[in-house]
């Protein structure tokens, strides 16, 4: 971002969090967060607790943790129900061959956001109705709690909409 106003970011999953971060270190410079399927967390909050709350979500019958190397992943039998369920097939067969573990610290670290900073940031929500990474009702429940969403869309896709239907997704 360096220097640049007026800058809008749009994270996916997990990027959520990285937006709320930023949004939080620097706000002048934000001018609009857009989350699609994304974790949108209050203050004090962590990827896990949301996570575990999520009864729809088949992340927990397909993760993979490796607490040895503070790392987890998704089992390769389980990227195409998770992540992309309506994606082509040349796009899951590249999921599965280039899936790579995620770092655990980022799930269990509560964010640090304030009114002041994150709160007044305008935020757009994208659902993802068919999603099975966070489901709908997580992503309903995020959006209720954060309380200051002023827009929301909603696509019949699964988690990566990007891949599903890119066009759709950037109208």
């Amino acid at each position: 971002i360096g220097k640049r106003t007026d800058v809008t970011l749009v994270g996916h999953s997990l990027a959520g969090i990285t937006i709320s971060e930023v949004a939080e270190q620097i706000p002048d410079q934000i001018r609009n967060l857009v989350y699609i399927s994304a974790f949108l967390l209050r203050n004090g909050e962590t990827v896990l607790q949301l996570g575990n709350s999520d009864k729809e979500s088949l992340l927990p019958k397909y993760l993979r943790p490796d607490e040895k190397n503070g790392s987890a992943n998704i089992a390769k039998e389980g990227i195409q129900e998770v992540f992309a369920a309506d994606a082509p097939e040349e796009v899951v067969d590249k999921l599965i061959a280039n899936n790579k573990p995620d770092a655990l610290a980022p799930f269990a670290t509560p964010l640090n956001l304030s009114d002041a900073n994150f709160g007044r940031i305008p935020i757009t929500y994208i659902y993802d109705f068919n999603d099975k990474l966070i489901s709908y009702f997580l992503q309903q429940i995020m959006v209720q709690n954060n309380g200051k969403v002023k827009k929301s869309y909603g696509l019949p896709s699964s988690h990566t909409p990007f891949f599903s239907m890119p066009t759709v997704l950037a109208a």
